[in-house]
C-alpha cells in the first residue's frame, strides 16, 4: 500500500503550481464524489448547502476547497482579446 499509494498522488502534486498539501487531493476528491453521487440520487445538480452537508463540512471549508477545484493558467498563455 504506502508506496502504491503515494506515487499517483506524488504525480498529481507535480501537474500544479504551486502544489496543493496532500490533505486537499482528498478534500477535493471527496467534493468530486460526493458531487457525483448527489446528482446521481437527486436527479440535479446539488447545492452547495447538500455537498457541504453530505460530506459533514462547513460552507466556507466547501467554497475554499472549490477554489482550488478551479483550473490553473500559465502566466505566460497568452490573454484572449475581446472582439468589440
Amino acid at each position: 500500500g504506502g508506496v502504491r499509494q503515494g506515487f499517483p498522488r506524488k504525480l498529481v502534486d507535480l501537474r500544479r503550481t504551486p502544489p496543493l498539501p496532500v490533505h486537499l487531493y482528498d478534500t477535493i476528491a471527496a467534493v468530486r464524489r460526493a458531487t457525483r453521487c448527489l446528482t446521481e440520487s437527486l436527479g440535479r445538480s446539488p447545492s452547495e448547502e447538500e455537498i457541504a452537508a453530505y460530506l459533514g463540512l462547513s460552507i466556507s471549508k466547501l467554497r475554499s476547497t472549490r477554489i482550488h477545484m478551479m483550473p490553473t493558467i500559465p502566466l505566460e498563455s497568452p490573454l484572449k482579446e475581446v472582439d468589440d
